[in-house]
């Protein structure tokens, strides 16, 4: 039938006969390089450095090393947060980041700020996994934590750049062709098999309205997730949501280029090739209902109020005559 893959909660992997929940989100790590004003913010920097680190190697990315510059760029702006007790990434009257980031003389054309406040030093890694940038296109970063007395606060920035240098190369490869198997190419899906995973979309949707949920919006970088799953399992024919080889689901939605917070995933196939087909294993996967206590499954997956989006992928895989279908859940920063 069908089981499914749910990054449900952050720090458990839950697996039973016919469900998987595959934790896929904030962890802690690694290298400390504080710049702070003072010998408590300069420790509360290093962990903030370290947790986003071990964050990256759970997902199997490399270490971010702190770029100096970046510091100054990040403590600059957490100066101003503290300031004007507000969390932005742009207080009022400050130069857009861009800006702040070529006067501290850092050559960068992609860079991205993320902020935080911690009411206390016991949430400072609490935050700071909720900052840690969950993807490759990243190369360094800029960290700093401010103790703010005034306001019982401590405020954290963290500048993540791509140096100039790098761009060209990162760009090449991101517009370097896949590989595909002879049997099946990675092309997008046909008109029939959109059409098949718009009625399921709605179909889902219909499921959430009932428990009071939000819609789910389609996303075209979780459908290319979904649809390089659906072709891994043709080709293998078999279901699993990570086939020998294959990288994990928190790796393929990352490649995919869809930063995430949370993801998950449900899959299946049916030998009837047909939206009706594809609908009953989207019935079937809802009528699982509520699952047990610290159990994730399908159902849990569809109601997940976790979620903003999904990329529902079928695949009309006319050599086993089999439709496979993968939806790929997330939540993006």
């Amino acid at each position: 039938m069908s089981p499914l893959t749910a990054r449900y909660s952050p720090k458990t992997l839950i697996t039973c006969a016919l469900s998987a929940a595959l934790l896929l989100g904030a962890l802690i790590l690694c290298p400390a390089n504080a710049d702070a004003a003072t010998t408590k913010d300069a420790k509360l920097t290093a962990t903030v450095v370290k947790t986003i680190n071990k964050v990256r190697v759970a997902h199997h990315l490399p270490k971010l090393a702190v770029q100096p510059r970046l510091k100054a760029t990040a403590k600059a702006h957490t100066a101003k947060m503290a300031k004007a007790n507000k969390r932005t990434t742009r207080v009022a009257g400050e130069p857009k980041l861009t800006t702040r980031v070529k006067r501290a003389g850092y050559a960068a054309k992609a860079v991205k700020e993320r902020v935080g406040v911690a009411r206390s030093k016991g949430k400072v890694v609490a935050v700071a996994k909720k900052l840690a940038a969950k993807s490759r296109s990243w190369k360094v970063m800029g960290v700093s934590v401010r103790t703010d007395k005034k306001h019982k606060k401590i405020w954290v920035t963290v500048d993540y750049a791509v140096p100039a240098a790098k761009v060209a190369a990162h760009h090449a490869a991101a517009a370097a062709p896949a590989s595909a198997s002879a049997a099946h190419t990675s092309s997008k899906p046909a008109s029939v098999e959109q059409s098949i995973a718009n009625g399921v979309l709605t179909m889902l949707n219909s499921e959430r309205a009932a428990h009071g949920r939000a819609r789910l919006s389609m996303n075209a970088k979780l459908v290319n997730s979904a649809h390089a799953h659906n072709l891994a399992m043709a080709a293998a024919n078999s279901m699993s949501h990570q086939l020998p080889g294959e990288a994990n689901l928190g790796d393929r939605v990352l490649k995919a280029g869809y930063d995430f917070h949370y993801a998950g995933e449900n899959i299946g196939y049916n030998t009837d090739m047909t939206l009706a087909g594809a609908k009953l294993l989207e019935q079937l996967m809802y009528d699982e209902g509520p699952p047990p206590a610290g159990v994730v499954n399908h159902y849990a997956n569809i109601v997940s109020t976790q979620y903003k989006n999904v990329g529902i992928d079928i695949y009309l895989d006319n050599a086993h005559h089999r439709l496979w279908i993968t939806e790929d859940f997330g939540t993006s920063f």
